[in-house]
């Protein structure tokens, strides 16, 4: 659904700009006709066309940038999922096989090598919980980067079709000399209210952005913490056969 909307958006961008055209032509060849005696009162009409003119060309700008660098909500969704489910599912896993109580044996050691395995093992576990934790952070921000991406390419869909919708009346209010003022302070209105939400909903991504980049330096860095201080099995306990008892 979300790589649709984008395609859309970037359809109705093509449209936008073909209608726009199509109306700066119509107008030019209004007034091309129209007496430099009577240039007091095409000047509103030249004014609106140079208005509308300005606001085209800056979005174009930030269009090209949108259209370059999309984003792939899907993509973002994909990879949340792989750390938020497979990762640690497969750290479940590994907890698992740790876990005393999960060994296949017929036989249970007690005595100092195996109270310093219980406690090797007890902060072994802590790390594998932590990293686990990591994978959750790692899927819930790239999730929320998923989510603004997509409400903005959403919002910049409504958006442009709107423009294209005004855009098109405009053409058939222009029809005629007398009609085309009224078209262009229509056309204006529209986009000195479009652009801007459009620009509105840029920052909020960078917002957005921002806070998640925040979020992966805090993450970094606990998983070079993680890699640190792995709690070692003190191997000093289990070098003599008295150390190892079977219980029961």
């Amino acid at each position: 659904m979300t790589n649709d909307v984008i395609d859309q958006a970037l359809a109705g961008y093509d449209k936008f700009r073909q209608l726009v055209e199509e109306l700066f032509q119509r107008a030019r060849d209004m007034l091309s006709w129209i007496p430099d005696a009577l240039a007091d009162l095409v000047k509103p009409i030249r004014d609106g066309l140079a208005f509308i003119g300005d606001k085209v060309a800056e979005f174009e700008k930030a269009h090209e940038k949108f259209e370059r660098d999309k984003g792939d909500p899907d993509k973002l969704r994909a990879y949340a999922a792989e750390w938020g489910d497979k990762f640690t599912q497969r750290l479940d896993t590994a907890a698992g096989s740790l876990d005393p109580a999960s060994m296949k044996t017929t036989l249970y050691w007690s005595g100092p090598a195996a109270e310093t395995y219980k406690i090797a093992l007890s902060e072994q576990l802590k790390k594998v919980d932590a990293a686990k934790d990591l994978g959750r952070q790692m899927r819930d921000s790239l999730t929320n980067l998923a989510n603004a991406v997509e409400t903005f390419w959403l919002t910049y869909n409504s958006i442009i079709w709107g423009l294209v919708g005004a855009t098109g009346a405009a053409i058939v209010s222009a029809a005629t000399v007398v009609g085309l003022p009224a078209a262009l302070g229509i056309l204006s209105a529209e986009i000195a209210a479009g652009i801007p939400a459009i620009f509105a909903i840029i920052s909020v991504i960078d917002t957005t952005v921002d806070t998640i980049q925040n979020e992966l330096v805090a993450i970094h860095d606990k998983a070079d913490d993680l890699g640190e201080g792995w709690q070692p099995t003190d191997t000093s306990t289990m070098s003599h056969p008295g150390d190892w008892r079977t219980a029961g």
